[in-house]
């Protein structure tokens, strides 16, 4: 099942990725030029998450979760190949924007992840497009507010432990 647009926005904010209408100058200017990646997360034949970085119709990756030395080696292999700057502050932001994106896919079980697009400055990105598919329905929403069931808090009547209400 393909997930909605609006939820792709819900799942990008939760994340801290940049969503795909941003209006910020830094999103606005990654949008004008840099250089153009994709991202794509899916499962290998065995169900093993494997996620897949493509700069210039060069491919590298390797499997996912990812932690921040894995994705530091992905962006290098760029860099290696003269495909990205070696500046550390473009290095460090497309690393935790690899990062993001797969607490985000593991995050919300999802099947398969495509960011398309991806547009990276040393110190900004913006992501065109973003398809994602699940097995049930994505459900983003509590049904209940957030303070509904406060684990904390202290109702002597409940406890059995007041003078005034004994239990």
């Amino acid at each position: 099942m393909k997930v909605k647009r609006s939820e792709i926005d819900e799942l990008l904010a939760r994340h801290g990725i940049a969503p795909l209408a941003a209006e910020g100058s830094d999103s606005r200017h990654a949008a004008a030029g840099g250089v153009l990646a994709t991202v794509e997360i899916a499962p290998d034949a065995d169900g093993t998450p494997l996620i897949h970085v493509v700069i210039d119709s060069v491919r590298a990756g390797g499997r996912c979760p990812l932690d921040k030395a894995h994705a530091l080696s992905i962006v290098r292999s760029f860099q290696t190949r003269h495909l990205l700057p070696r500046d550390p502050s473009f290095q460090h932001l497309f690393a935790n924007l690899l990062l993001k994106l797969a607490e985000l896919y593991l995050g919300a079980d999802l099947e398969t992840l495509l960011a398309e697009r991806i547009r990276l400055h040393p110190t900004s990105y913006h992501i065109d497009r973003v398809v994602a598919h699940r097995g049930a329905a994505l459900h983003l929403h509590s049904r209940l507010a957030p303070d509904a069931h406060d684990k904390h808090a202290v109702f002597a009547h409940r406890h059995g432990d007041s003078l005034e209400f004994p239990g």
